[in-house]
């Protein structure tokens, strides 16, 4: 997308339809079975979609991802998701605040500022919502600015990946919604 003004007409026309053959729609599950995608693994596949919509210049695209956001913020009871108590879980029945629950804010945030001011803008609650995660869901979990490994999965043996470094994540992307 940065690098649009580069790149032949030709060029971004394959990788367009491409990024649509791969993601056809950031709600489902592209398995053949028409299962709903759930928690960060939506919200990647909606970051995909409206970058995908920007670079082809298709608005209805970029609608499409922002469409695919408003289960993301539904306090669930059971499954993936946000819950009353301010825990994450993805896959079923795993404590992931620390690895999906991160990469999940980390790319709602980036959702936010991307769409900030257009037609499709993430919406003052689901914001606020962001904001109470973070108290809620993320706060209670750091110490010195690490996130606690009980709840980073198999994510807490990434050589690359360290308690502090996903702390800093969590920081910036709630840095980037503070506007």
């Amino acid at each position: 997308v940065l690098m649009y003004d580069r790149f032949e007409p030709e060029m971004i026309a394959r990788y367009g339809r491409a990024m649509g053959a791969m993601i056809p729609d950031p709600g489902i599950r592209a398995n053949g079975y028409n299962t709903p995608e759930t928690g960060a693994n939506r919200v990647d596949k909606a970051l995909i979609a409206a970058l995908h919509g920007i670079l082809v210049r298709d608005g209805a695209r970029i609608a499409q991802a922002n469409a695919a956001l408003p289960p993301v913020f539904e306090i669930v009871a059971s499954g993936d998701g946000y819950y009353k108590d301010g825990s994450f879980i993805q896959h079923r029945d795993i404590a992931y605040t620390g690895s999906y629950g991160v990469v999940m804010i980390d790319g709602l945030s980036k959702l936010v500022r991307l769409l900030d001011g257009s037609s499709w803008e993430i919406s003052s609650a689901q914001v606020k919502t962001l904001y109470n995660w973070f108290r809620y869901s993320f706060e209670p979990l750091m110490h010195d600015g690490a996130i606690l490994d009980m709840v980073r999965g198999r994510a807490a043996a990434r050589q690359n990946s360290d308690s502090y470094t996903i702390g800093r994540t969590v920081m910036h992307a709630f840095q980037r919604i503070s506007y």
